[in-house]
């Protein structure tokens, strides 16, 4: 929740720092929906920031492994935010 108010309130770089460390928790833990949250922030993030590329890239991991785990909430979330993306790079 608290990635959402930085988010926005334009702080992205308070943003991936957050989503950089739900990640790590996740992997430390070997916690894949703690990871895959971590995912989801990155996306919202890094869909302002760029580059589209990474963006990408990083989102269809985000998806890949919630569909693995039945995150079906994640999995959605991150889907549209891929879409989005998809479309503002103009292969949508």
């Amino acid at each position: 929740m608290l990635s959402f108010i930085t988010s926005a309130r334009g702080d992205l770089t308070e943003t991936m720092t957050l989503a950089t460390d739900l990640e790590r928790a996740g992997q430390d833990a070997a916690d894949p929906q703690l990871t895959s949250w971590g995912f989801q922030v990155r996306a919202y993030a890094q869909l302002e920031i760029g580059p589209l590329d990474e963006v990408i890239s990083n989102m269809r991991q985000g998806v890949d492994l919630a569909g693995k785990i039945h995150a079906w909430d994640n999995f959605l979330f991150l889907s549209s935010l891929l879409g989005k993306a998809l479309v503002c790079q103009g292969r949508l």
